[in-house]
């Protein structure tokens, strides 16, 4: 009698053990994305245009390039409104304001970017040393620590 309870209560325990939910790892996507184009006037895609998104109520930014076509994705957007933005040296920037990104969803963003001419300015780099700092016959990685 005591083995035949012992056996029913193992199968009991072993039903409920097998019917209890397991836990969950991942539910699926949290996220969603941007993506499109980037082109110039006549319509051909401009490889190298940095596109740029700015969550409106976290500031968290996420940034890429345009492939030779044109074509930039944006993945692992949170949901959210965002503000989107695309420029290269020699165009004009343009910017697509209140984007809403929902989840799994793929917001499209295409642009076509105006030629603009650029006034670039010199830019001058100096360096020095002190006799301290640098030593010719010195070899390797010098380490200095100071208390001020």
């Amino acid at each position: 009698m005591r083995i035949q309870r012992w056996f029913g209560l193992a199968a009991a325990v072993a039903a409920f053990a097998i019917g209890l939910p397991q836990p969950i790892a991942a539910q699926g996507p949290t996220t969603g994305a941007i993506s499109g184009t980037a082109s110039d006037s006549s319509g051909n895609g401009l490889e190298g245009v940095t596109v740029s998104a700015v969550n409106q109520a976290t500031g968290f930014k996420l940034s890429t390039l345009t492939k030779k076509s044109g074509a930039y994705t944006l993945q692992g957007l949170e949901t959210g409104t965002y503000n989107v933005s695309a420029r290269i040296i020699g165009y004009r920037p343009e910017v697509r304001n209140d984007l809403i990104v929902r989840v799994t969803q793929n917001v499209r963003a295409n642009f076509s970017l105006t030629r603009q001419a650029v006034q670039l300015s010199e830019l001058v780099t100096k360096a020095s040393t002190g006799a301290s700092d640098f030593n010719p016959s010195r070899t390797g990685a010098q380490s200095r620590v100071s208390d001020s």
